[in-house]
């Protein structure tokens, strides 16, 4: 009776088993990996790299916008991977005019500051607009990144593109004539005494 007993149970459990492992299959998962290329802006051609993780499912997406200088896909990767191993796919490109892009760079200052960032901020929109025709991409899920000089960039890029998403990190809270000033008396001698004019300027 007992072994009998015995018998029963394990059966029981095998067939309880089976039905479960039936009843909840298990979705294929696709590898991550990394593509690079172009997409357009405007006239302008913005070379990426595109990172996408392990997944059984569209993920969703960053697009990375630059600090301020001569910055490359490359210049990311610091915060890519973060989100990377967090199950975001991450979109880094070299700024319009620099590495493997066509365009024009132009360094920022206070006279040019507005033509300037929205040119970079369509950049990231149309960043955005090429995730959405991704199949392994969820056109939902994209949002945006970045620090520094993206604070001023971002912001306009979400009018643009509507994200999910925006992350702000180390971005400025002023104009950037008075950025411009502060970060002068930090980086060059005497630099007080020359940009004082453009502090009264754009204050």
């Amino acid at each position: 009776m007992v072994q009998w007993f015995k018998g029963a149970f394990v059966l029981a459990a095998f067939l309880c088993g089976s039905c479960g492992a039936m009843s909840t299959p298990t979705a294929a998962t696709t590898a991550g990996g990394s593509s690079t290329g172009f997409f357009n802006s405007g006239d302008v051609r913005l070379s990426y790299r595109l990172d996408v993780p392990e997944r059984s499912a569209p993920v969703g997406a960053v697009v990375f916008g630059h600090g301020s200088g001569q910055q490359t896909k490359d210049s990311c990767r610091f915060l890519a991977d973060g989100f990377l191993s967090r199950g975001l796919a991450t979109l880094c490109f070299d700024k319009r005019g620099v590495g493997q892009s066509t365009g024009t760079f132009v360094f920022v200052g206070p006279k040019d500051s507005i033509p300037v960032f929205d040119d970079l901020a369509s950049d990231m929109a149309a960043g955005v607009a090429f995730l959405r025709t991704r199949p392994e991409i969820d056109a939902k899920r994209i949002g945006l990144a970045g620090v520094s000089q993206a604070g001023w960039i971002i912001p306009i890029a979400a009018q643009k593109s509507r994200p999910a998403f925006m992350v702000l990190m180390v971005g400025p809270t002023v104009s950037v004539g008075i950025e411009g000033f502060y970060s002068n008396i930090v980086e060059k001698p005497n630099g007080v005494g020359r940009h004082r004019g453009l502090l009264q300027q754009h204050r």
